[in-house]
């Protein structure tokens, strides 16, 4: 399966929110994955193997809202000062990916 770091290089939109914030697999404390169901999201959170990043899904409570799921997921998230979390959202119809990151503030 190889690295952290060589499977984030294989799922683009990780890989560059990593390479634009210059944050390490192990400097992600949360993760808010694409929610295309239940069972995919965790094949998409295993694969991504982010070590010690806590989990924000929502799509087996709320089923799939479509774009409305990533602030869904973004209601639920509690960073502390200093924690950092990645957002990996996919529309799988259209082909179309994107993210962002966040780091807490005071």
């Amino acid at each position: 399966m190889g690295t952290p770091t060589t499977r984030l290089a294989q799922a683009p939109v990780g890989s560059l929110l990593l390479e634009i914030t210059g944050w390490g697999p192990h400097d992600v404390a949360c993760l808010l994955p694409p929610q295309l169901s239940g069972r995919m999201t965790g094949k998409i959170v295993e694969y991504l193997d982010l070590p010690g990043a806590r989990e924000i899904s929502c799509v087996s409570q709320t089923g799939n809202i479509g774009n409305g799921l990533p602030f869904v997921q973004l209601d639920r998230l509690m960073l502390d000062e200093g924690e950092r979390a990645v957002a990996i959202c996919v529309e799988s119809s259209k082909w179309l990916k994107g993210g962002l990151a966040v780091q807490g503030v005071a």
